[in-house]
């Protein structure tokens, strides 16, 4: 009999235990906490990843900079190029597709 109340008693706890985690785990919404802490985490890695992409792009920028202050045609070549400036006297030829 004392077995049989013992064995009632800790149905009993581990029913109650359930019911309040279950209830926990509902009133606290969990689930949708953990879906968005999932969500930032997916935003957190693309956000490391930009910051790798820009910190490579840095770097060929830099190497491109030291390149044209070691290169005086370079340097010209480049502002030639993006600028569209020209000496004074020079033809300039536009082609353009139809």
């Amino acid at each position: 009999m004392q077995r049989l109340k013992q064995i009632l008693r800790f149905t009993l706890i581990v029913f109650l235990a359930c019911g309040f985690a279950y209830g926990y785990f509902k009133y606290r919404d969990i689930s949708n906490r953990y879906q968005e802490v999932k969500k930032a985490e997916i935003q957190f890695q693309e956000l490391v990843q930009q910051i790798r992409n820009l910190v490579v792009q840095k770097s060929l920028l830099e190497k491109e900079i030291e390149r044209l202050k070691a290169d005086q045609l370079k340097q010209e070549e480049s502002v030639r190029k993006n600028k569209g400036w020209v000496y004074p006297g020079e033809k300039v030829l536009r082609l353009e597709e139809q």
